[in-house]
């Protein structure tokens, strides 16, 4: 027989001597699960968790309250309700146990739901104000409506909804206006701001300024989804109807900085709305953001858009003329050679043209516009000083601007353009961190993809890959599932083909090259795709498929595509015996490293030199080379030094010497996981005679690559609940995957993950 009680506050209880099983909500991933079937409609998974979170995991409002939540709300698209609303069933519930009470109990119930806070002092001076003695708390005490130990608190989230939804909206307003009278405004002066604008029952521009200052301070903590949620409403109680275009479309860009697109077009939409005959610079701000949502969707076309918003913001706000112009820079840098309606060269030279700044306020962005339009004008020796300019600015400010994927497109690209490899990861490492902190996922997308790729180069092929997967994550929250969402995950490739994983990079290859890709404009994609077929062709030793892959990149040298395939070209062209394209591009590559003078651009230069030397100069070159690379963050171009090194002095009939680089290359490949290269190296040291030693031991963990990530995180000091918010996950689903981590790798702590992963 089974007996069920109700977990009350610990009295004794007649079945205290039976065996207990205690009965908890859903555990997050079985709760996501069922959360998923019942839904009427897709759910965004931010707000799922919240949904989880606030149900506790109880199964049947995990069924009941989607369904009274709209299609834009379960998307993430509109602002959820506050307390989330319960269904028919669960409120019937709980209502009627709360109606059992007297009138001053349900109303004291309504004030302390609707201050989620649980400040005691708030609740107490507006329950006087509203002439409710706090006596009445006692009975839903009894009732087990309320905990004994903080009579703030509803013994279950749910009851806070149905107590709160359950009022009269007279009695809400009515409770939040004395709420906010009794909300000290210098201590938790947004928590005023929202209980004033719950208590309004109409337009009030004084109460929309209140919001409109919250969300300045919330954007400060770095809270977008907040920001966007406050100016929203502020602009619904907006009486005048340009301000409340005005405070819409800023809604609009802290909603698209969030990483919530669909919400920003429709707050862009309905901006346009409000007026008749809307300002030339809102149109102009609109069509502004309009271009910002579609970058990725509808990448090829983004460029014009931003290009004529700029020319119409010239007359009217230089600053936000030169922003735009930034803007439309770094859509070329996305469509690149499939950009239309204009040309990245048109583009370059009309912010070149642009009016200059009034003051030296955003010297970074200045520079970046200078560096990006000079580059796509005339060429890439003259914007290297400017790009040096820019990054200088960020390693002494050691701070980046917020907002949007601009900076992360950017500043990854004026680094590779210049070849600097610390500097990318600096100031890769300051976005993460701000952008984590802020919830930018829009724009942390990016920035991972480009941490993986940082990882990649320095040959931690394990930390790409779980940097890949977080990618992939965001991707589907942010997109759902369709093209778009797989052409983001397949823009990784790059790390695919270090790895020599051929199926799968040939895979991604079509997919980014395909005529989805080609249609809506994603040139990068196609570029990306084309430098990592080559990477992959060289390893496999197809130098002549190698060569066929690199040549478009050459040919229309787009950024920073156009950079990193010079070496690429100078060793296919060498070993395929097309000497005069391996020469072409020697050339270009001598001209932008010695401009550069960073360890990566004279490592590459030197190793790409030797190919093409003489006997009696190349050692030199490729010892000069692997020293240069030792010098930066690149371990895997240093690895491929050595193996070109080895493989020179094997045709030289210098076996042993050989024997010495070919083996150093080899466990290296090994170590990393480059398996082409490795198989590579492991075939030119059995033509010297001697055999190549077993594998890594690292490399075989049999690790996802989250596990992995969650395990490196731990290994480094971090707690679950700070890798959880780390990875926007749950704590208990970061618990889930380390003793997963722990069994497989027959671990019993962190001590002994730090151990391993040092």
């Amino acid at each position: 027989m089974f007996f069920a009680i109700r977990d009350d506050d610990g009295a004794p209880s007649p079945l205290d001597d039976l065996e207990a099983t205690r009965v908890e909500g859903l555990a997050t991933q079985e709760a996501m699960v069922l959360l998923n079937r019942s839904a009427p409609s897709p759910v965004d998974p931010t707000i799922a968790h919240r949904i989880i979170t606030e149900t506790q995991g109880c199964p049947l409002a995990l069924v009941e309250v989607p369904r009274e939540l709209s299609a834009d709300e379960l998307a993430g698209l509109a602002v959820l309700p506050e307390p989330l609303p319960l269904g028919r069933r669960l409120e019937a519930q709980f209502l009627r146990r709360i109606r059992s009470l007297p009138i001053e109990a349900q109303a004291l119930m309504v004030i302390i739901a609707a201050d989620a806070s649980g400040d005691e002092g708030a609740i107490r001076r507006a329950a006087a104000s509203l002439d409710l003695p706090l006596i009445a708390a006692e009975v839903a005490v009894d009732a087990d409506l309320i905990e004994r130990t903080s009579w703030t608190t509803f013994r279950h989230p749910l009851i806070r909804a149905a107590a709160y939804n359950g009022a009269s909206s007279a009695l809400r307003r009515d409770v939040h206006g004395a709420l906010a009278e009794a909300t000290i405004r210098s201590e938790a002066p947004d928590r005023y701001a929202w209980h004033r604008a719950a208590s309004a029952s109409g337009p009030d521009e004084p109460i929309a300024i209140e919001l409109e200052a919250a969300a300045a301070r919330t954007r400060n903590r770095g809270g977008y989804a907040s920001e966007a949620t406050f100016l929203t409403r502020a602009a619904e109680l907006t009486p005048e109807p340009s301000e409340r275009s005005r405070r819409m479309l800023d809604a609009a860009q802290a909603a698209l900085t969030a990483g919530l697109r669909e919400r920003a077009i429709r707050l862009i939409d309905e901006a346009l709305k409000q007026e008749p005959s809307p300002s030339p610079l809102l149109l102009a701000r609109a069509q502004r953001l309009r271009a910002s949502c579609d970058s990725f969707t509808l990448p090829g076309a983004a460029a014009a858009i931003h290009l004529a918003a700029a020319r119409s913001l010239e007359s009217l706000d230089v600053r936000l003329a030169r922003d735009t112009y930034i803007e439309a820079l770094q859509a070329t840098v996305i469509s690149a050679q499939l950009t239309s309606g204009t040309s990245p060269e048109e583009v370059a030279r009309a912010a070149l043209s642009a009016p200059p700044p009034d003051n030296d306020r955003s010297a970074m962005a200045d520079s970046m516009l200078d560096g990006f339009a000079t580059r796509l004008a005339f060429g890439s020796n003259e914007s290297i000083p400017l790009f040096r300019n820019a990054l200088d600015i960020i390693s002494e400010d050691d701070v980046l601007p917020t907002g949007r994927t601009l900076w992360a497109m950017l500043v990854q690209t004026a680094a590779l353009e210049v070849w600097d490899a610390v500097g990318y990861r600096r100031s890769l490492d300051l976005l993460e961190q701000s952008q984590r902190a802020g919830g930018e996922l829009d724009s942390l997308r990016i920035t991972l993809l480009a941490l993986s790729r940082s990882e990649m180069w320095n040959g931690r092929f394990g930390v790409a890959e779980a940097y890949r997967a977080e990618v992939s994550a965001l991707a589907a929250a942010i997109e759902g599932e369709g093209p778009i969402a797989d052409m983001f995950v397949m823009l990784s490739v790059h790390v695919l083909a270090w790895q020599g994983r051929e199926a799968e990079v040939r895979e991604a290859v079509s997919i980014l090259t395909g005529e989805f890709a080609v249609a809506i404009g994603a040139g990068s994609g196609v570029n990306v795709a084309r430098l990592a077929l080559a990477t992959l062709e060289n390893g496999l030793r197809h130098y002549g498929e190698a060569l066929v892959a690199a040549r478009p990149l050459f040919e229309e040298d787009i950024p920073p595509d156009g950079n990193l395939i010079l070496p690429e070209i100078v060793e296919a062209g060498v070993r395929s015996g097309d000497i005069s394209i391996a020469a072409a591009a020697l050339e270009r590559l001598d001209e932008r490293a010695r401009t550069s003078g960073t360890p990566w651009a004279l490592g590459l230069l030197a190793r790409s030199r030797a190919l093409l030397a003489s006997d009696d100069e190349a050692e030199a070159l490729y010892r000069e080379s692997i020293d240069q690379l030792d010098a930066a963050p690149v371990a895997a171009e240093s690895a491929r030094a050595h193996l070109l090194y080895g493989e020179w002095l094997r045709r030289q009939k210098r076996r042993t010497d050989a024997r010495h680089q070919l083996r150093t290359a080899h466990q290296l490949f090994s170590g990393m996981g480059a398996r082409a290269f490795e198989e590579r190296a492991r075939l030119e040291l059995a033509a010297t005679g001697a055999h190549a030693r077993e594998r890594s031991v690292v490399t075989a963990l049999d690790l996802t690559p989250q596990e992995e990530q969650i395990a490196r995180l731990a290994a480094g000091g971090e707690t679950n609940a700070e890798i959880a918010s780390k990875l926007y996950i749950s704590p208990n689903t970061v618990d889930y995957h380390l003793r997963k981590v722990y069994r497989k790798l027959a671990l019993r702590s962190r001590r002994d993950l730090r151990r391993l992963f040092a």
